[in-house]
């Protein structure tokens, strides 16, 4: 059988507009057709499309431990449901972005430019996805962000190619926290939050929310990244004398953070809430439990959700790799089934604007996070909780000593919370020196 083998590796493939007839080019006898992304058989009824996608995660460098949770969520979603949806294939490959924005950049680069995938899908930090937007968006590669939580990515500085499929917005569940901290009767408040942009949206979250129904916040304190003594920090806490401390402390700050905290014997003084980020399993996973167990925070997945869904995809993953999956590789899970999703119903000759079209329409009734979408600006709309961290049932112990379980739920959080998208998109992005008050 004579076939036509289509690919993407035209160098003209980028720039070239329009479609042309696969079926007309069948029909010719043509042999070696230069093509996007595609494999068709002469005597096929409908061509197949091969969807290259560059996945950009640390597989080195202080964060290359997310990075293989990354990869490995991605992978449990095809390893359980195969490659080939509809019409379309997805091929992955993987580059390591090496915990570095400028790596990132390269990388993506490399994706694009020598190896042409067609959708790009990472990084971890902000700080690297925020410098692969331009880049993508003037080559018109979608890219999907399940993990960076920078706000204006899918508000002020929205692109139409970089799109939060499986992820969320920094100050999402912290808005949630502002006010249930209120609505808990505590009246004044200190932020405690990593020192950059994903910290600044985290505090600004929380402190626009509780203040504006009341609330007083004593202090805002931003540690650099990589504090090992916070003494400093929480002799002002106590000083401060607030009714309740929200902190947002990334990676082994976090443990650092909880360590002392306690054995300033704040953890017996002054209430803590956390976002998902401190308690997030990969950091309970390094962690003593104890510093652990009974924490309170809000966040947007939850391992311990009593729903099958949840369940269903915490007890295989945890047999296949040996961990409670944690938030990075549910979030590239997810992530891999929107995209699966989304090509499933799309012809092979398809347009990247259709992709796109498809990728923003996907909802889910249920994920392991809950029900999930996207808003008209392109942020992620699901479900926040306020979870408490307890020990893992005996049939997981072996994966975990503790978890996050549900508390309270709040259904179809907004990126805007309860404010008018109009009016909240008028204030400048979350940062130091703005904390939304």
């Amino acid at each position: 059988m004579r076939s036509i083998m289509l690919n993407n590796r035209c160098p003209h493939y980028r720039t070239t507009p329009g479609i042309i007839s696969i079926a007309a080019f069948a029909a010719s006898g043509i042999i070696g057709i230069c093509l996007p992304g595609y494999a068709v058989s002469a005597s096929a009824k409908a061509p197949t499309r091969v969807l290259s996608v560059g996945v950009l995660a640390p597989a080195s460098g202080n964060t290359a431990a997310s990075g293989k949770d990354m990869k490995d969520g991605w992978n449990y979603w095809f390893a359980n449901n195969g490659t080939t949806f509809g019409a379309t294939t997805i091929r992955t490959s993987f580059y390591d972005t090496a915990s570095s924005p400028n790596t990132s950049l390269t990388k993506a680069r490399q994706a694009v430019e020598k190896d042409h995938v067609d959708i790009l899908v990472g990084t971890l930090l902000s700080s690297s996805a925020l410098a692969i937007v331009p880049y993508a968006s003037k080559h018109k590669i979608p890219y999907l962000i399940p993990e960076t939580g920078a706000d204006d990515l899918a508000q002020r500085s929205r692109s139409k190619y970089a799109i939060k499929a499986g992820g969320w917005n920094s100050s999402q569940p912290a808005h949630v926290a502002g006010a249930w901290a209120y609505e808990h009767g505590y009246r004044k408040a200190v932020t405690i939050v990593s020192g950059y942009a994903f910290g600044y949206e985290n505090s600004g979250g929380f402190s626009q929310v509780f203040h504006d129904a009341g609330g007083k916040i004593a202090e805002h304190l931003f540690p650099p990244l990589g504090t090992k003594d916070f003494s400093p920090y929480l002799s002002r806490i106590r000083n401060a004398k607030p009714d309740v401390v929200f902190a947002t402390l990334v990676g082994a700050d976090g443990q650092s953070f909880l360590k002392q905290w306690t054995s300033f014997g704040l953890s017996k003084e002054i209430p803590l809430i956390n976002t998902q980020t401190t308690t997030d399993q990969s950091n309970m996973r390094e962690g003593d439990p104890a510093i652990f167990d009974g924490l309170i925070s809000v966040g947007y997945y939850a391992p311990g959700r009593d729903d099958p869904v949840t369940q269903d995809f915490v007890k295989g993953y945890a047999a296949k790799y040996g961990s409670i999956p944690d938030s990075h590789a549910a979030s590239m899970y997810l992530t891999a089934q929107w995209l699966s999703k989304a090509v499933e119903s799309l012809p092979a000759n398809a347009t990247t604007d259709q992709l796109i079209d498809a990728i923003n329409r996907v909802t889910f009734a249920n994920t392991p996070f809950g029900p999930y979408k996207l808003d008209e600006y392109g942020g992620p709309v699901f479900n926040v909780y306020l979870m408490k961290v307890v020990p893992t049932p005996d049939s997981l112990k072996k994966y975990g000593a503790v978890w996050n379980v549900v508390e309270r739920k709040w259904d179809d959080v907004s990126q805007f919370w309860t404010y008018d998208p109009k009016t909240y998109l008028k204030q400048p992005v979350y940062s130091e020196s703005f904390q939304g008050y």
